[in-house]
């Protein structure tokens, strides 16, 4: 029996017809999440500093742990920890990276490269490795004082209650073993972002056909030779097969898209001072030029609205 025109159901629309939000700007994120990555790593560095000059100079013992220098530290450590994690408000920015690396690169999917999966891997234990850090902190700030005012106490007027003394000392003990807990957790997560680091220069080269991290890289130079020990030069160099000037040119072409015209400009023009012969640097290095005369008659700045 045929069915009538016009009965039935009307076809759905194909798969392939629904847009991803997410993968579909994939590119974007993937920058979002190197950048976050850099940013957390000299972020620890600097941390770990205050906290190897002020703390690790003489391994403070555990008598020493109130004093006026331990506190301080401990007291910012908190704080910063805190804000890179988060709290029951709000996300850190650590929390909020490793969400984003679980989008990014999904234990799930085969298809994406190992080591994405790797870096979400290890950012994921970054982050739980941070929440230790953060909980055992506050244990010896807000529970730790405690035991000084008990010092206090019994300094002052002496121990009155039978087995009094002993559960201090037990304290005192316990005291000791979280300060050194804090020690062992912060050389874990320096250990873990060592790794992130490791993992995000290994992986830059399956990243090079997204220019938004291409033009990150220049944009965060000064950081790259900090934390690799390369020049942006050295860098592309190693990427692209000896061309530093393909680099310098696909930044060059980012900062164009979003209409950042002086910057891409200076980058065609770094490309050409490697490759005086590159044909794009060379193309569209005199388009800028007369496009920004152009704009320099009209009164208008090189750059009026940017896009990413």
């Amino acid at each position: 029996m045929t069915m009538a025109m016009g009965q039935g159901h009307a076809p759905s629309a194909p798969d392939d017809a629904k847009v991803d939000w997410f993968s579909g700007r994939r590119d974007y994120f993937i920058r979002q999440a190197i950048n976050d990555i850099l940013d957390l790593i000299v972020w620890f560095q600097r941390i770990y500093a205050l906290y190897r000059d002020r703390c690790l100079s003489g391994q403070a013992e555990e008598n020493d742990a109130y004093d006026a220098t331990w506190r301080a530290v401990r007291v910012e450590l908190l704080h910063q920890v805190t804000c890179m994690v988060g709290t029951e408000d709000g996300n850190g920015r650590l929390w909020r990276l490793k969400d984003l690396c679980h989008r990014i690169w999904p234990q799930s999917s085969l298809e994406h490269a190992m080591h994405g999966m790797l870096l979400d891997w290890t950012v994921g234990s970054l982050f739980h490795e941070c929440l230790k850090l953060k909980e055992t902190l506050y244990l010896l700030e807000n529970y730790g004082a405690r035991t000084v005012a008990v010092d206090t106490l019994t300094n002052r007027i002496g121990v009155q209650e039978a087995g009094a003394d002993d559960a201090i000392r037990n304290v005192r003990a316990l005291i000791g073993q979280i300060m050194e807990d804090v020690g062992r957790q912060m050389e874990r997560v320096g250990f873990l972002f060592s790794q992130v680091n490791f993992l995000v220069r290994a992986m830059l080269p399956t990243l090079m056909v997204n220019g938004l991290v291409v033009r990150l890289l220049v944009e965060k130079e000064d950081v790259l030779c900090e934390l690799w020990g390369e020049t942006l030069e050295e860098i592309f160099d190693g990427l692209f097969g000896g061309d530093v000037a393909v680099g310098f040119c696909q930044a060059g072409w980012s900062f164009f898209e979003g209409q950042w015209y002086q910057e891409a400009r200076q980058l065609y023009q770094r490309a050409l001072r490697n490759n005086p012969n590159c044909h794009e640097a060379l193309v569209k290095g005199a388009h800028l030029n007369a496009l920004l005369m152009e704009r320099l008659g009209d009164g208008r700045t090189g750059n009026q609205t940017h896009n990413p």
